[in-house]
């Protein structure tokens, strides 16, 4: 039996004027009391010392208190119970009865004391005390009550190595009567009845806390979590194993059976650390002669062992969910009622290696009662991550996890901000004018009576056979698709989805019609980014005096109306350039660039000056179809001569600061972000072919000998056979340009 010492603390004193407790054994030899007295002799005091610190190290103490020399100590580290506020002895290995260091250092012993750990060190002038002996005597596993917080056992007398001295003496008395208690009648006994051991003598350490689905249906599968928390030893657990059982009645394990180690059981999510803990899980299987495959026998019981082997507190267990198992089950198709799965309590065992050994202990358990679900089938809804305002969104939804024996009549309406979203499913004509959203039902009985009204969605679907074999039971058998405008003036995120309370499922039977509830879902879609590309194209070389043509797309477009406004700025170098373009004198001299436009509405206002291109393309009106919202849509071109003498490269580019783009709406418009692009033309009086690195007017297998051969160092290559040969445009020869030609020959790659 472990041994309960109920050690209780009196109130801080000043430095100045000690007070001191005395011992007092009770009738219970296991117990020591403590009251005040108001002598001292200096004899056989007790000094204990706390840290609240905690990162705080514990180290010796040498020397004298209040000019008494003890020449006897001794320690001892305690760990809280903040489940009935007692301290647990987690160690006492710091130094004997002499003062000799019991740690590899002769002067020094050190424990870090980590979260809810104090330090007591006890000394006297005696080795014979009664008080010294009885710490002496303590074992890791007993455990402590003090009548005082750790803080109040820290007073800031005197810091020494992070552990302050509480002036706390106590004075045993040598001849104490165990039938009497020399107590005060004010003094009370702390109440230990509620102590964490359980009738075995064994300490509750931690809790095994299951955790799964609320409802279940029959047929379906189910996932039961069983997590280890509130540890609360020492330095952590290093074993842990108990006894999960289940209604085998009503569930079939479909954990899988790890043949290739004696057929575990693979149920462990977490450890704290894989290479180092085993999982030695299990059930009863039976193993087919012929194959020697296992199979799971479903007795309803599941034994869990998990361990580390090594004696390193590294890799215990300490926090809460470094040991977590998962277990999936599949509910058999006649289960009622409620399913129950639990921790055998009787069955956990829990270790903690040491130095010498494994000290044992055990744990709280825990049920799940998981309940019959009154559902039959789930509506899934599902959509984009995002809307642009003014733009088009698709929501499907879909019917899942029919249980029983499928479904005949389904009915809900679609739950959605009608002052937002507006519905744009055509009518079926053929069908009554019944809203056309379906995409798939189970057969042709099958009838369609969805329809819209003031705003709102009802779906509607059903068949009026009572042969089972027109009944919808496997998922997405029943699936709808349902469009929607978004309006200009949408913002934050917007939901869809159906609600449980909504649903109405049915089944036809020979005579009747069995209705059923079921679960529905819901989806958020956020606003997303409105944006836009300026995309620039224009030749890698040209040779000065030589014109060429760029490019500008914009592309890209992210904006649910369009595009009704584009402006940005682009710059080149008018001392290596010339722009060529015209400009029209009958439209304010603007710039003659534009290839297309989304329509004969829009207005060009772009113009040039000092080495800049303002582009400017609008148009005023508010009707969306007129906007730009295809790649290309809107196309400029830009024609430029390399003047004569400039011999090098020279970039184009659009100023990212300058970009404008923006959507017209009735009374106002809102603004796109653009990003831009930039382009750099290699000017060369070098006549040459890219890539064609031998000058015959054709790119083939001997370009790429002769490039491989010039990048190895056994061909030496002209100016111009450079240049051609310089594929990747990074002014140096290197396996990338040969690479790139042999893939232009294969036809994997094409040299632009």
């Amino acid at each position: 039996m472990k041994r309960i010492i109920s050690i209780i603390l009196v109130s801080a004193m000043c430095l100045a004027m000690l007070s001191v407790s005395a011992f007092t054994a009770s009738a219970d030899a296991n117990t020591i009391n403590i009251s005040r007295v108001n002598s001292y002799d200096g004899a056989t005091d007790i000094v204990a010392w706390a840290s609240t610190s905690s990162d705080a190290t514990v180290q010796s103490i040498y020397g004298s208190v209040n000019d008494v020399t003890f020449n006897y100590w001794y320690f001892i580290l305690l760990q809280y119970n903040s489940a009935n506020g007692s301290y647990r002895v987690v160690d006492t290995s710091g130094f004997d009865a002499y003062g000799n260091s019991t740690r590899p250092d002769e002067n020094y012993t050190s424990w870090t004391l980590g979260s809810n750990k104090i330090a007591i060190m006890a000394k006297t002038q005696a080795s014979d005390t009664d008080g010294l002996a009885l710490l002496k005597s303590m074992s890791v596993g007993d455990t402590l009550y003090l009548n005082t917080t750790v803080a109040s056992l820290a007073n800031t007398y005197g810091a020494v190595s992070n552990i302050y001295c509480s002036t706390e003496y106590i004075e045993v008395d040598p001849n104490p009567n165990p039938g009497e208690s020399s107590e005060p009648e004010d003094s009370s006994e702390p109440d230990v009845s509620d102590d964490t051991s359980d009738e075995s003598g064994l300490e509750d350490v931690l809790d095994i806390v299951l955790d799964g689905p609320e409802t279940y249906r029959p047929g379906n599968e189910i996932t039961v979590t069983a997590s280890v928390n509130n540890i609360s030893t020492y330095e952590g657990i290093s074993l842990l194993s108990f006894v999960l059982k289940y209604d085998k009645e009503k569930l079939v394990l479909t954990n899988d059976i790890i043949e290739s180690n004696y057929n575990e059981l693979d149920c462990v999510s977490s450890v704290p650390n894989k290479s180092r803990w085993e999982n030695l899980s299990y059930v009863a299987c039976s193993v087919d002669e012929a194959t020697s495959v296992a199979t799971a026998k479903n007795n309803g019981i599941i034994n869990v062992q998990v361990l580390t082997a090594y004696y390193d507190f590294e890799y215990f267990a300490k926090e809460d969910g470094d040991i977590e198992l998962s277990f999936t089950f599949t509910v058999k198709d006649g289960a009622t009622g409620d399913i129950s799965i639990a921790v055998d309590e009787e069955s956990i065992v829990v270790g903690a290696s040491t130095v010498n050994g494994v000290d044992e202990f055990t744990g709280s358990g825990s049920s799940l009662t998981v309940t019959e679900d009154d559902s039959k089938f789930d509506v899934t809804i599902e959509g984009p991550e995002t809307y642009l305002p003014g733009g088009e969104i698709t929501i499907t939804a879909t019917v899942n996890n029919i249980s029983g024996n499928g479904v005949s009549l389904i009915q809900f309406p679609l739950d959605y901000d009608k002052y937002i979203l507006t519905n744009t499913n055509g009518l079926d004509e053929a069908n009554d004018d019944a809203l056309d959203c379906v995409v798939s039902l189970p057969d042709s009985s099958w009838e369609n009576l969805s329809y819209v009204e003031k705003g709102t969605v009802y779906v509607q679907l059903l068949t009026a056979e009572t042969d089972s074999s027109c009944f919808a039971k496997n998922d997405g058998e029943i699936k709808l698709s349902f469009t929607f405008s978004v309006s200009e003036d949408a913002t934050g995120a917007i939901s869809v989805g159906v609600a449980d309370e909504d649903i109405v499922g049915a089944v036809n039977t020979a005579n009747d019609v069995e209705k059923f509830s079921g679960s529905g879902s819901y989806i958020n879609i956020n606003e997303g980014e409105t944006s836009f590309d300026i995309v620039l194209d224009a030749p890698d070389t040209c040779v000065p005096g030589q014109e060429f043509t760029l490019t500008a797309k914009v592309s890209n477009i992210l904006s649910g109306k369009g595009l009704s406004l584009v402006k940005f700025d682009l710059k080149y170098d008018s001392d290596a350039l010339t722009l060529n373009n015209s400009v029209d004198e009958t439209d304010y001299n603007a710039l003659l660039c534009v290839d297309s436009l989304p329509d004969s509405s829009w207005e060009n206002l772009s113009y040039a000056e000092n080495g800049i291109i303002h582009v400017q393309l609008l148009t005023v009106e508010t009707d969306d179809s007129l906007f730009a919202k295809e790649d290309g849509e809107i196309t400029l071109s830009f024609t430029f001569t390399v003047k004569e003498g400039f011999d090098g490269k020279t970039e184009i580019n659009v100023d990212e600061n300058s970009i404008v783009g923006a959507t017209n709406t009735a009374d106002s418009y809102k603004t796109v972000e653009g990003f831009g692009d930039s382009v750099v033309v290699k000017a060369t009086s070098v006549s040459y072919i890219l890539g064609d690195v031998n000058e015959d007017g054709q790119v083939n297998m001997t370009d790429y000998i002769a490039a491989k051969r010039a990048v190895m160092g056994t061909y030496t290559l002209t100016e111009s056979q450079k240049l051609a040969a310089d594929v990747d445009g990074s002014d140096s020869l290197s396996i990338s340009d040969y690479i790139m030609i042999k893939r232009h020959v294969m036809g994997t790659y094409v040299i632009a």
